[in-house]
């Protein structure tokens, strides 16, 4: 899989919505890799729900529950990041 911007944000997205959350965790983890920050951060959360998504699909219910707490905390983060205050 390759990663391409906006392009490849969009086939990720795609991915959600055709189920297959643990491939689009894997094109989100190649950006994800070089981010920094509040960026770095929602993106970290985005693959955290996917990964937690496929977890419950295969009846993983802890698996899926801590990452998705874990991906509520970097949501909260973001949220209280200085830095977007005034974005």
């Amino acid at each position: 899989m390759s990663y391409s911007g906006a392009s490849g944000c969009e086939q990720s997205f795609s991915r959600l919505r055709d189920e297959r959350w643990f491939d689009a965790h894997e094109e989100w983890e190649i950006p994800w890799k070089t981010m920094h920050g509040h960026v770095r951060w929602f993106w970290q959360a985005m693959i955290q729900l996917s990964v937690g998504a496929y977890h419950h699909s295969r009846g993983n219910r802890t698996g899926c529950r801590n990452l998705w707490h874990k991906a509520r905390r970097r949501c909260r983060q973001v949220r209280d990041c200085p830095d977007l205050a005034h974005a």
